[in-house]
């Protein structure tokens, strides 16, 4: 996890086997963070993990991005995983999701300039 100050988003990279207790915890992590930035954007590369979102799917995107909306996140690109239950996983959690607005994306440089390109309607 690190914030990139030019272009003003957390990056968050999801690496190997993931657990439904590992992720909620490093998810608390990802929104202190970003409470403590003040950051409106955030990229999640996925491309890297592995299952293990099973059973989270409704926690993440139905309690913790509301969550992230209310702490100021107004825009997620989410680079899917290579791994196809995962990416299931991952698609599954931006179905349930209604806020803040999420893109899933399959190419990194792809999820980069959509979130450059990202206008955030407080912020214009």
């Amino acid at each position: 996890m690190s914030y990139d100050f030019d272009n003003m988003w957390l990056s968050v990279e999801w690496r190997g086997h993931q657990e439904p207790g590992t992720i909620q915890a490093d998810c608390e992590l990802i929104l202190h963070y970003l409470m403590e930035h003040d950051g409106h954007k955030l990229l999640c590369d996925g491309s890297d993990a592995r299952d293990g979102w099973d059973g989270i799917e409704r926690w993440v995107g139905q309690q913790y991005f509301p969550r992230l909306a209310q702490a100021g996140v107004q825009a997620v690109a989410w680079i899917n995983p290579t791994d196809l239950v995962s990416k299931a996983e991952i698609l599954t959690i931006v179905r349930y999701a209604t806020t803040p607005y999420v893109s899933v994306f399959d190419c990194g440089a792809q999820a980069c300039d959509w979130l450059r390109q990202t206008h955030l309607a407080a912020y214009e």
